[in-house]
């Protein structure tokens, strides 16, 4: 697990997370098992929105790329 307290750890979610949705089609969703969330992703404008449920971690480490 990254922890996201520290700006290593911050930096490690943050490439990670741009890895990972960089394989998304442009509007796919991304479902997260563990918290039972799903975010549409738009990598070309870099946003983002909520389609069910939620994950504070997710959003901030979203909201930063």
């Amino acid at each position: 697990m990254m922890d996201l307290e520290t700006e290593e750890g911050f930096e490690a979610a943050k490439a990670w997370t741009r890895q990972f949705i960089s394989h998304l089609n442009e509007g796919g969703v991304w479902g997260v098992p563990r918290s039972f969330s799903g975010y549409r992703i738009w990598n070309k404008a870099k946003k983002y929105e909520s389609v069910y449920g939620g994950e504070e971690c997710i959003e901030r480490v979203l909201e930063a790329q």
